[in-house]
């Protein structure tokens, strides 16, 4: 895994190596590069605010058949994303595909379990791609 550091600029301008974990990370996959960040790509407020009904909640094919199979009814999706905060955030990963499409990772909680659940963003506003059991 390759990772990419980050430099500082210390007092009287000189250059040091800032210590702490990289800001992103490069994980080469099968000729594809997928890079992960440990800061939100997206607004976890902005998140909540479109999915606070069940009308506003976008979630993909896999999303919603992973949920259902863990017992997650709709309301009760809406009703997980809104409890997270900014503590539950895991990761921020980017597509397999496409290097500039970001994906935020959170922890959620549901019944005492622990969750996967990962957002995107397109023109149309968030979605969930993932929401799975841990």
């Amino acid at each position: 895994m390759g990772i990419v550091g980050r430099e500082g600029v210390g007092r009287g301008g000189s250059r040091r190596r800032v210590t702490g974990p990289p800001l992103v990370d490069l994980l080469p996959l099968k000729g594809y590069c997928l890079m992960e960040k440990r800061k939100p790509h997206y607004n976890l407020l902005e998140i909540q605010a479109q999915m606070a009904t069940v009308s506003g909640l976008r979630m993909t094919l896999t999303a919603r058949n992973d949920a259902l199979l863990v017992g997650i009814t709709a309301q009760a999706a809406v009703s997980i994303i809104q409890a997270l905060k900014s503590g539950c955030f895991y990761k921020s990963m980017t597509t397999l595909h496409d290097s500039s499409i970001w994906q935020d990772v959170y922890h959620g909680t549901w019944r005492g379990g622990q969750l996967y659940i990962k957002f995107q963003r397109d023109e149309i506003g968030y979605f969930t791609i993932s929401f799975k059991e841990l």
